[in-house]
């Protein structure tokens, strides 16, 4: 694994204020890198819009990692959405190198215990 301070290209809409597609505001854009020094994982976020959180993630999902990013996402929705808010969850797979088991099943089930997330968008997944 490479070190976690990595130095990568600004995801696309990390570097935009609107959404070239849906014309659609771009916010509150942040990264997230794992603590870990031998983790390479790490994800850049925005609000897209009103109730939109669009994520990017690089590198190798190990559950360490997975659990420090679901707290990073806690606090995220919690800054930038309203505690009333129903949220539609995006997140790019393009950069992700691999996952470990640990770290999907922990996805899965927080993303099924929360309720304020009203749909899930998933894009560029690997071939399984």
């Amino acid at each position: 694994m490479k070190p976690n301070n990595l130095k990568r290209n600004p995801t696309w809409f990390m570097i935009t204020d609107r959404c070239p597609y849906s014309g659609l505001a771009i916010t509150h854009p942040e990264s997230f890198v794992c603590s870990d020094p031998g983790s390479d994982f790490n994800a850049d976020f925005i609000k897209l819009g009103n109730n939109m959180l669009l994520q990017k993630s690089y590198g190798y999902a190990d559950i360490q990692g997975e659990i420090q990013l679901l707290a990073f996402i806690d606090g995220f929705i919690s800054k930038y959405f309203k505690t009333e808010s129903e949220i539609v969850y995006i997140e790019d797979y393009s950069g992700l190198t691999g996952g470990a088991a640990e770290s999907r099943k922990r996805f899965i089930t927080y993303f099924k215990n929360n309720d304020f997330v009203i749909g899930i968008v998933l894009c560029h997944l690997p071939p399984i």
